[in-house]
């Protein structure tokens, strides 16, 4: 119950709803959709009002920092009015005005709240209103919010702060299926494992995305006039984006909840069916088991995705295509051109950013490698060879590339390994230049530049980006199958926290990298060791695509560490005068 103050930003409103995760078990999606009409642009909804304060206690208690000004003060009121059905459904519906536009700037919120209420008549009684017809009614808070209200039936009334809008508003039931053909498979997916949700009905929106496409475009524009070779790529990429979401755009969500073991949060888009974009995504993946095929070692980022599906090559494939064309005279089309060709045999990969013992001189990359999936492992290391030959002495965007690339260069388990190596030039006159240079040494390390071997093994390749024998022969034993890194027990804790038939995954190695950064002196915390990672997940499949965070909430409550002492306090016990 925000009403005024959540008119004022939108994004004040999306960050209150950031920080309201809500806590509770998988279950269908909020009820009060049911009274939510087809024409609202935008919907906040929860499962429950009382999981929604809940949540705000969790937060407040694995942050150690109170919850109880703004919003959140108001929310606290309310839920203290009697009549209130604390264990009900709750929503805010943003409607569009007479012009098909929702008003976000209007000096009244164009919102609509659909509260769940056990005795209608105490309810409105303990705000100051009348128990009939359309009332006025304050809450008293922050020199109190005051709008109007009246009694939809059926365990809820509707509250808003314009007459015009509590009086034109029905609030009828029968409104489910429709709004669960508009989530389509992918939203209702989010909305039965999330406890609160964000909902935008693209078509409806559609007036209002126009406007801000428009208007980012422009800027874009002012500054393409500066700088044209950087921009023109961004500006292409921009069109070809929004083109696509106002034609084929259905609805996009955010999904929230919270468990004891941690916080998820759900971002998903679903297309028209039928239409051109639903149709790069139109598969499940099966990610995780590319996992199994590198070493099980300390990790900073560990990915793996699924390209198997003819849809999702045929999405690499358009999105290489156009990389090539928005770069125009600039393409590289040596790099550009071997995934083009690689990409039909190539099925997945996964990939291994390793912790680095020591960052002084060594390189951010130097214990990184990766496993490409693929039945055709020599056609894929000779587009890679055509790759380096190609870009080698061309010059890109004023950087010259100096690669190689040598057959069976050594020998490595028993295993004849190629090598590689590619080092960007820049004019030593050119100050961005010589930054870029040392922002390539700082990664890898004094080579200047990624290096390293690349092989074939089983079931497909495996490359690492230094040259690191000792590294690469844990490749090739770790491609032979097994567990490898996906039995990590942090990797398969947070892994089942994620949405099963997922295209992508990767882990943050939180441990990993606070257990480097501590031992160089930069930060000191204290670091669990059990500490698992954060998990992040791609689907694209049933004509949409759904991204998931898990955080686990031993995470929050060791990265809060990172606050370091406040005002000669710890920071630790809260107890300290801010």
């Amino acid at each position: 119950m925000t009403m005024r103050l959540m008119t004022r930003t939108s994004a004040r409103v999306a960050g209150v709803v950031g920080m309201l995760l809500a806590c509770g078990a998988a279950q269908a999606g909020p009820p009060v959709l049911d009274r939510v009409p087809e024409n609202a642009g935008m919907v906040f909804a929860v499962q429950t009002l009382g999981r929604f304060q809940a949540a705000k206690k969790m937060l407040a208690d694995t942050l150690q920092e109170p919850m109880t000004e703004g919003p959140l003060g108001v929310l606290d009121s309310v839920m203290a009015l009697k009549g209130l059905n604390a264990e009900g459904s709750a929503a805010v519906a943003f409607l569009p005005g007479p012009d098909g536009k929702i008003d976000f700037d209007a000096a009244q919120a164009p919102a609509v709240f659909i509260v769940p209420v056990s005795d209608y008549k105490a309810f409105v009684a303990g705000m100051g209103g009348q128990p009939t017809g359309i009332t006025e009614f304050t809450i008293d808070q922050e020199g109190g919010v005051k709008g109007f209200a009246k009694d939809l039936g059926g365990g809820y009334a509707a509250l808003a702060e314009t007459r015009a809008l509590v009086e034109g508003f029905k609030g009828d039931g029968g409104h489910g299926a429709a709004n669960d053909k508009m989530l389509g498979a992918t939203g209702q997916a989010v909305a039965d494992s999330a406890d609160l949700m964000f909902i935008c009905n693209l078509p409806v929106l559609e007036p209002n995305l126009r406007q801000g496409l428009e208007s980012m475009q422009e800027e874009m524009k002012n500054v393409a006039a500066a700088s044209p070779q950087e921009m023109g790529s961004a500006i292409a990429m921009l069109d070809g984006i929004s083109t696509g979401i106002l034609r084929d755009g259905q609805s996009a969500v955010i999904g929230m909840a919270a468990k004891e073991s941690g916080f998820h949060v759900d971002l998903a888009a679903q297309f028209k069916e039928g239409s051109p974009t639903a149709g790069y995504f139109a598969a499940k993946g099966a990610a995780t088991g590319l996992l199994s095929r590198l070493p099980n070692k300390p990790y900073l980022v560990a990915m793996a995705i699924d390209t198997s599906a003819p849809s999702i090559k045929k999405f690499f494939k358009a999105a290489s295509e156009f990389a090539i064309a928005a770069q125009g005279a600039e393409a590289n089309p040596g790099m550009m051109g071997s995934m083009l060709k690689s990409i039909d045999s190539m099925d997945g990969m996964s990939f291994e950013w390793g912790s680095v013992p020591s960052l002084m001189g060594s390189g951010f990359f130097t214990n990184t490698l990766a496993y490409i999936k693929t039945s055709k492992a020599a056609d894929y290391t000779a587009a890679m060879q055509q790759a380096f030959t190609d870009l080698n002495g061309k010059t890109v965007q004023g950087f010259e590339y100096q690669t190689a690339y040598t057959k069976d260069a050594k020998d490595v388990a028993g295993v004849k390994v190629d090598e590689w190596s590619m080092r960007m030039i820049g004019d030593p006159n050119d100050p961005n230049a010589q930054q870029m240079q040392m922002v390539t040494m700082a990664l890898f390390g004094p080579q200047g530049g990624p290096g390293g071997f690349i092989a074939p093994a089983e079931g497909g390749v495996v490359a690492t980006y230094s040259k690191n024998s000792a590294m690469m022969e844990e490749g090739l034993k770790a491609a032979k199958g097994g567990e490898g890194l996906g039995a990590d027990p942090g990797i398969k804790m947070v892994g089942a926290m994620l949405p099963a038939d997922r295209t992508l995954e990767a882990y943050v190695g939180v441990k990993h990298i606070l257990d480097m950064v501590s031992g160089i002196g930069i930060i000191q915390v204290q670091v669990p060791e059990d500490l698992a990672p954060i998990g992040i997940s791609g689907s694209l499949n049933q004509g949409g695509a759904r991204f998931a965070w898990f955080v686990p909430r031993q995470v929050v409550e060791t990265l809060r560490q990172l606050g370091g002492p406040q005002g000669g306090d710890d920071g630790m016990d809260g107890g300290g005068e801010q």
